[in-house]
């Protein structure tokens, strides 16, 4: 009974622990896709302000990659990734709009900036610890208890060593179970399963890409 109450607990933080995993690495994309979109949307707008709104992504991106993720590690943001947000808002809201295409791209623009935040946003949201620190104590508990009740019943009739590796193979998978939720909690940290941006980088690969050979 004891070992089964363990199970169902460890099992159910398991699968919370790999949906905001998984849930972080699809907000990844959302972003990664976004930003692209609106890199490409610039280019229907006047040639000064494409310039500075492709540079702004660029940008942006650069501090994704370089500032933002070490630190989402411990669950924090960017101050500099924030401060070209809201650089790249600025530029738009600035920029005259006169024809009905420019209206079109200029709605569709704030659609996918909106996306983008959003996967930004989920991105640091899942960067926090998300098994608080009550489901931990209750992992330990139980785990000690399981592995104290295997050894109460330890019997001198029984050759020692047949027992010790039960109940040594009995501790091996109950702490295997805890150490994979230790590994999910944090995604962006260097627990062995971290995420890295390559989604992140292979757009601002391409980005720098278009934006060199592109005319200013």
């Amino acid at each position: 009974v004891i070992g089964t109450g363990f199970t169902v607990i460890l099992a159910f933080v398991i699968f919370t622990a790999f949906e905001s995993y998984q849930r972080a690495r699809d907000d990844i994309g959302v972003e990664s896709v976004a930003t692209r979109q609106m890199y490409s949307l610039a280019q229907f707008f006047p040639a000064d302000y494409r310039n500075d709104l492709e540079g702004g992504l660029i940008c942006y991106t650069r501090a994704v990659i370089h500032d933002e993720w070490p630190l989402m590690a411990t669950g924090d943001s960017s101050p500099v990734v924030d401060g070209w947000v809201d650089r790249l808002d600025s530029d738009m809201f600035t920029m005259p709009v006169t024809t009905n295409k420019e209206i079109e791209v200029f709605n569709t623009w704030f659609s996918r900036a909106a996306e983008r935040q959003d996967g930004r946003r989920g991105r640091l949201a899942e960067a926090a610890p998300y098994v608080p620190p009550f489901v931990w104590a209750m992992l330990v508990l139980l785990f000690l208890v399981v592995i104290g009740y295997q050894v109460i019943f330890v019997s001198p009739k029984i050759p020692l060593i047949p027992q010790v590796l039960g109940i040594s193979a009995v501790a091996a998978t109950m702490l295997a179970g805890i150490v994979v939720v230790y590994v999910l909690d944090a995604p962006f940290a260097d627990r062995g399963a971290q995420l890295s941006p390559y989604r992140l980088q292979a757009t601002l690969t391409a980005m720098e890409a278009e934006h060199q050979v592109t005319p200013t």
